[in-house]
């Protein structure tokens, strides 16, 4: 029972970002972020303090690099009397300091070359794509997919079966998150269940089979997700992005043709 129970855990994979403090002893406090990712992330870190004061002024946005620890902030006592603290913090995956869109980049289609399917939704869409720069394939379940740029898996989900057409099931998606070299990040969703072929940390080259497709979480029927975003504090600043087709080496898609 001991040898099952360390074997347990052992296998148990670690956290991709852990936000804690370490106490230096004589009043003094650091907080670190603990980034086990192969992404940088991106922490606004603030706290309420009496009697300490920050190394640097709070709050502040700070970069956690990947596979890396780093302080995001030393609280110092003033001097000897009693003093305490409380800190908070916000984050999102990537670096929202460095990372720009390479526009200069020409993205394969995320499937197949032999294959053509329609885009039913582009940019801006009416249905979901309010305000969004993204682009849906109608395609079966279970149709390959591959990258459309070279980069590294950072995120990715597999073990849902739920799909409806209603807001609610948004939750539900399974998908592949890729981080590029730009800083960039590209989203490939609803996949479907036990869909994902690669693993968080896998390098891919853009043509790479990455998944199967699928109709999870809030979609009207099987088809796939796919955008390219910026990270930003207040949101993903999702990005246009160029791709070769049969008949152009460099085009933006349009809503409602096949490609």
């Amino acid at each position: 029972m001991i040898l099952l129970a360390l074997s347990l855990l052992l296998s148990v994979e670690p956290q991709p970002l852990t936000v804690t403090k370490i106490d230096d002893g004589d009043g003094i406090v650091k907080i670190i972020a603990i980034n086990n990712n192969y992404c940088d992330y991106s922490i606004e870190v603030s706290a309420e303090y009496e009697n300490m004061e920050p190394d640097i002024p709070l709050p502040a946005v700070r970069i956690a690099k990947a596979q890396d620890t780093t302080v995001l902030v030393t609280l110092s006592r003033k001097r000897r009397a009693s003093w305490r603290y409380k800190y908070k913090y916000r984050y999102v995956l990537g670096n929202v300091e460095e990372a720009e869109h390479d526009d200069n980049v020409v993205y394969l289609l995320p499937y197949d070359k032999s294959e053509t399917y329609r885009l039913f939704q582009g940019y801006n869409g009416p249905f979901s794509h309010n305000g969004k720069k993204a682009l849906d394939f109608v395609m079966d379940v279970g149709t390959p997919i591959q990258a459309a740029r070279d980069g590294v898996v950072v995120r990715l989900r597999e073990d849902s079966n739920k799909g409806c057409e209603d807001e609610s099931c948004k939750e539900f998606a399974n998908y592949l998150l890729i981080a590029h070299d730009d800083g960039t990040i590209a989203k490939y969703f609803h996949l479907k269940e036990n869909g994902v072929l690669v693993s968080i940390g896998d390098k891919v080259s853009k043509g790479d089979k990455i998944g199967l497709s699928g109709n999870t979480g809030w979609s009207t029927g099987p088809h796939l997700h796919f955008e390219v975003y910026r990270p930003r504090m207040d949101g993903e600043e999702t990005l246009s992005t160029y791709f070769a087709t049969k008949d152009a080496d460099k085009v933006l898609l349009i809503e409602g043709k096949k490609y």
